[in-house]
Protein backbone atom coordinates (compact mmCIF):
# COMPACT_ATOMS: atom_id res chain seq x y z
CA UNK A 1 0.00 0.00 0.00
CA UNK A 2 2.97 2.51 1.03
CA UNK A 3 4.70 2.17 -2.72
CA UNK A 4 0.88 2.47 -4.24
CA UNK A 5 -0.10 5.60 -2.39
CA UNK A 6 3.91 6.98 -2.88
CA UNK A 7 3.93 6.17 -6.95
CA UNK A 8 0.02 8.16 -6.80
CA UNK A 9 1.43 11.15 -5.40
CA UNK A 10 4.63 11.48 -7.43
CA UNK A 11 1.60 10.86 -10.28
CA UNK A 12 -0.49 13.50 -8.87
CA UNK A 13 1.96 16.16 -8.27
CA UNK A 14 4.56 15.35 -10.76
CA UNK A 15 6.99 18.22 -10.61
CA UNK A 16 5.98 19.46 -8.19
CA UNK A 17 6.82 17.10 -5.85
CA UNK A 18 8.82 18.32 -2.79
CA UNK A 19 11.80 17.15 -1.10
CA UNK A 20 12.89 17.66 2.80
CA UNK A 21 16.72 18.74 2.75
CA UNK A 22 18.38 18.87 6.66
CA UNK A 23 21.28 20.25 6.98
CA UNK A 24 23.84 22.46 9.59
CA UNK A 25 22.63 19.26 12.17
CA UNK A 26 23.67 19.86 15.90
CA UNK A 27 23.30 17.29 18.24
CA UNK A 28 23.25 17.61 21.77
CA UNK A 29 23.44 14.65 24.35
CA UNK A 30 21.91 15.04 28.19
CA UNK A 31 23.39 11.77 30.03
CA UNK A 32 21.67 12.74 33.33
CA UNK A 33 18.63 12.80 31.70
CA UNK A 34 18.89 10.90 28.56
CA UNK A 35 17.60 13.33 26.32
CA UNK A 36 18.96 14.73 23.31
CA UNK A 37 18.64 18.07 22.02
CA UNK A 38 19.08 18.44 17.96
CA UNK A 39 19.16 22.12 15.68
CA UNK A 40 19.07 21.96 12.01
CA UNK A 41 17.98 23.85 9.31
CA UNK A 42 15.84 22.01 6.72
CA UNK A 43 14.12 22.82 3.41
CA UNK A 44 10.77 21.91 2.26
CA UNK A 45 10.79 22.71 -1.43
CA UNK A 46 11.00 26.72 -1.41
CA UNK A 47 10.67 27.14 2.62
CA UNK A 48 13.24 27.22 4.71
CA UNK A 49 13.21 26.44 8.50
CA UNK A 50 15.16 26.00 11.63
CA UNK A 51 14.23 23.44 13.96
CA UNK A 52 14.93 22.34 17.75
CA UNK A 53 13.99 19.50 19.65
CA UNK A 54 14.20 17.39 22.35
CA UNK A 55 13.64 14.01 22.65
CA UNK A 56 14.68 10.51 23.59
CA UNK A 57 17.23 10.12 20.88
CA UNK A 58 18.00 11.54 17.64
CA UNK A 59 14.69 10.13 15.65
CA UNK A 60 12.56 11.22 18.13
CA UNK A 61 13.83 14.47 18.60
CA UNK A 62 14.15 15.36 14.83
CA UNK A 63 10.42 13.85 14.57
CA UNK A 64 9.03 16.27 17.00
CA UNK A 65 11.11 19.25 15.67
CA UNK A 66 9.96 18.30 11.91
CA UNK A 67 6.29 17.50 13.25
CA UNK A 68 6.11 20.73 15.27
CA UNK A 69 6.93 23.16 12.13
CA UNK A 70 5.33 21.81 9.22
CA UNK A 71 2.05 20.33 11.37
CA UNK A 72 0.56 24.14 11.27
CA UNK A 73 0.57 23.82 7.46
CA UNK A 74 0.00 19.61 7.02
CA UNK A 75 -2.33 19.23 9.27
CA UNK A 76 -2.62 15.53 8.78
CA UNK A 77 0.50 15.05 10.33
CA UNK A 78 -1.30 15.42 13.92
CA UNK A 79 -2.66 11.75 13.00
CA UNK A 80 0.80 10.14 12.55
CA UNK A 81 2.79 8.71 15.70
CA UNK A 82 6.18 7.43 16.09
CA UNK A 83 6.15 3.99 17.50
CA UNK A 84 9.69 2.45 17.08
CA UNK A 85 12.87 2.64 15.69
CA UNK A 86 15.46 0.38 14.90
CA UNK A 87 19.44 0.32 13.15
CA UNK A 88 20.93 -2.45 12.01
CA UNK A 89 24.37 -3.28 10.77
CA UNK A 90 25.29 -5.79 8.34
CA UNK A 91 27.73 -7.70 10.32
CA UNK A 92 29.01 -10.25 7.65
CA UNK A 93 30.43 -6.63 6.10
CA UNK A 94 31.41 -5.88 9.21
CA UNK A 95 34.18 -8.53 10.44
CA UNK A 96 34.77 -9.31 6.60
CA UNK A 97 36.64 -5.88 6.27
CA UNK A 98 39.87 -5.66 8.35
CA UNK A 99 39.33 -1.80 9.11
CA UNK A 100 35.50 -2.80 10.14
CA UNK A 101 34.37 0.66 9.40
CA UNK A 102 32.44 0.75 5.77
CA UNK A 103 29.98 -1.76 6.99
CA UNK A 104 26.36 -0.73 5.70
CA UNK A 105 23.82 0.56 8.49
CA UNK A 106 19.91 0.73 7.53
CA UNK A 107 17.52 2.75 9.61
CA UNK A 108 13.98 1.54 10.00
CA UNK A 109 11.22 3.99 11.29
CA UNK A 110 7.69 2.42 12.04
CA UNK A 111 4.94 4.93 12.35
CA UNK A 112 1.01 4.42 12.48
CA UNK A 113 -2.28 6.24 11.63
CA UNK A 114 -5.23 7.02 13.34
CA UNK A 115 -6.62 3.07 12.36
CA UNK A 116 -3.67 2.17 13.87
CA UNK A 117 -2.17 1.12 10.76
CA UNK A 118 1.65 0.78 10.58
CA UNK A 119 4.15 2.37 8.20
CA UNK A 120 7.85 1.39 7.48
CA UNK A 121 10.28 3.70 6.55
CA UNK A 122 14.19 2.63 5.42
CA UNK A 123 17.46 4.25 4.59
CA UNK A 124 20.72 2.89 4.77
CA UNK A 125 24.44 4.48 4.63
CA UNK A 126 27.69 4.33 6.04
CA UNK A 127 26.60 6.61 9.27
CA UNK A 128 24.14 5.74 11.84
CA UNK A 129 23.13 9.30 12.03
CA UNK A 130 22.96 9.91 8.66
CA UNK A 131 20.92 7.00 7.72
CA UNK A 132 18.56 8.56 10.83
CA UNK A 133 17.96 11.52 9.87
CA UNK A 134 17.05 10.27 6.42
CA UNK A 135 14.87 7.99 7.15
CA UNK A 136 13.24 10.40 9.57
CA UNK A 137 13.53 13.18 6.65
CA UNK A 138 11.89 10.26 4.04
CA UNK A 139 8.76 10.13 6.40
CA UNK A 140 7.93 13.05 6.90
CA UNK A 141 8.62 13.82 3.10
CA UNK A 142 6.12 10.89 2.71
CA UNK A 143 3.26 12.40 4.43
CA UNK A 144 3.44 16.31 3.50
CA UNK A 145 3.22 15.69 -0.03
CA UNK A 146 0.51 12.99 0.69
CA UNK A 147 -1.29 16.00 1.96
CA UNK A 148 -0.44 18.10 -1.20
CA UNK A 149 -1.96 15.90 -3.36
CA UNK A 150 -5.07 15.34 -1.36
CA UNK A 151 -5.65 19.18 -1.80
CA UNK A 152 -4.47 19.07 -5.60
CA UNK A 153 -7.05 16.06 -6.07
CA UNK A 154 -9.74 18.21 -4.46
CA UNK A 155 -9.24 21.08 -6.49
CA UNK A 156 -9.06 18.64 -9.87
CA UNK A 157 -12.57 17.16 -8.87
CA UNK A 158 -13.93 20.55 -8.53
CA UNK A 159 -13.11 21.45 -11.94
CA UNK A 160 -13.79 18.66 -13.53
CA UNK A 161 -18.01 18.88 -12.01
CA UNK A 162 -17.78 22.58 -13.10
CA UNK A 163 -16.74 21.32 -16.56
CA UNK A 164 -19.03 18.46 -16.79
CA UNK A 165 -16.28 16.00 -16.89
CA UNK A 166 -17.56 13.23 -15.13
CA UNK A 167 -15.11 10.76 -16.66
CA UNK A 168 -12.58 12.97 -14.52
CA UNK A 169 -14.18 13.55 -11.28
CA UNK A 170 -14.24 9.80 -11.56
CA UNK A 171 -10.83 9.37 -12.08
CA UNK A 172 -9.78 11.93 -9.31
CA UNK A 173 -12.23 10.70 -6.89
CA UNK A 174 -10.42 7.21 -7.27
CA UNK A 175 -7.18 8.95 -6.40
CA UNK A 176 -8.32 10.47 -3.65
CA UNK A 177 -9.75 7.05 -2.03
CA UNK A 178 -6.32 5.35 -2.22
CA UNK A 179 -4.36 8.26 -0.57
CA UNK A 180 -7.06 8.50 2.01
CA UNK A 181 -6.07 4.82 3.22
CA UNK A 182 -2.73 6.95 4.59
CA UNK A 183 -3.83 8.68 7.01
CA UNK A 184 -7.08 11.14 8.09
CA UNK A 185 -7.23 13.63 5.74
CA UNK A 186 -10.57 15.00 7.53
CA UNK A 187 -9.70 18.31 8.75
CA UNK A 188 -8.00 19.40 5.35
CA UNK A 189 -10.96 18.84 3.17
CA UNK A 190 -13.20 20.42 5.88
CA UNK A 191 -10.54 23.63 6.17
CA UNK A 192 -10.89 23.44 2.25
CA UNK A 193 -14.86 23.59 2.00
CA UNK A 194 -14.96 26.00 4.45
CA UNK A 195 -12.43 28.15 2.63
CA UNK A 196 -14.33 27.68 -0.27
CA UNK A 197 -17.40 28.64 1.47
CA UNK A 198 -15.82 32.08 2.40
CA UNK A 199 -14.86 32.41 -0.78
CA UNK A 200 -18.39 32.29 -2.44
CA UNK A 201 -20.00 34.01 0.53
CA UNK A 202 -17.03 37.62 -0.20
CA UNK A 203 -18.40 37.55 -3.98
Amino acid sequence: IQSHIDSIVHEVLDGSYNKVSISQLDISEDLKNDSTLISCDMTFGKKKYFLKGTGRGLVDSLFSALLGALKKDYISLENITLQDFVVTVDMNKFYRKKSKTDASVEAAVFVSNKTGKIFLFRHTCKSMISASVLCVSKMVEYYVNSERAVIHLKACIKDSQERGRPDLTERYVSLLSELVRNVSYEKTITNLERSEVNEKGAE
